[in-house]
């Protein structure tokens, strides 16, 4: 398997082929559960989502418990930043969950405390999994309501421009400032 392609679709595809092989069974001779686990371990440390995604689920197994597996998922997921890694913390949250080791339990609990609602639903929804009741996500207050300037946005224009230098060249942006007025902002 490529798991340690550069390319991440090919090591997210691989650690797909990977996790399905593992579901179904592997077969004296091939690769041993601390292969596996390296293997999903790697992939999981890439930090990228495709590769969270196919890696999480698998570690997810209670054969991995003894190898560490909930240990580096909630160290992965310590690791993350919302929004930026918002997909790849809900696959983490939700392979905790599916853990049964209670030790999962402390990194869930800190995830309830998340400013994203899409988080906290997720986290309290694995706690519900991993502890057998229902648990409810805290409300968060939401930051204050942005007021839109208007006398700001008047005086950048109606189609103010942003220039955005790349590499690879400039990209120029029109904005509309009546469509989207506190983006514009």
């Amino acid at each position: 398997f490529e798991t340690g392609s550069e390319d991440p679709r090919i090591a997210a595809a691989a650690l797909a082929g990977l996790a399905e092989r593992w579901r179904r069974g592997y077969r004296s001779g091939e690769a041993t559960t601390e292969e596996y686990y390296r293997l999903f371990a790697a992939g999981l440390e890439r930090n990228d989502p495709a590769t969270t995604s196919a890696a999480a689920g698998p570690l997810a197994d209670g054969r991995f418990r003894s190898l560490g597996a909930t240990a580096l998922l909630g160290r992965v997921l310590r690791g993350q930043t919302a929004p930026r890694d918002l997909e790849s913390m809900i696959e983490i949250v939700g392979a905790l969950g599916r853990t049964g080791d209670p030790a999962a339990e402390p990194v869930l609990r800190e995830a309830l405390a998340a400013r994203q609602p899409v988080l906290r639903r997720a986290a309290a929804d694995a706690l519900a999994e991993l502890m057998g009741h229902a648990v409810d996500p805290p409300q968060v207050e939401n930051p204050p309501e942005r007021r839109v300037d208007w006398a700001f946005l008047r005086a950048m224009g109606s189609r103010p421009r942003l220039a955005l230098d790349t590499e690879r060249g400039r990209i120029v942006v029109e904005l509309d400032t009546e469509e989207a007025p506190l983006t514009v902002q």
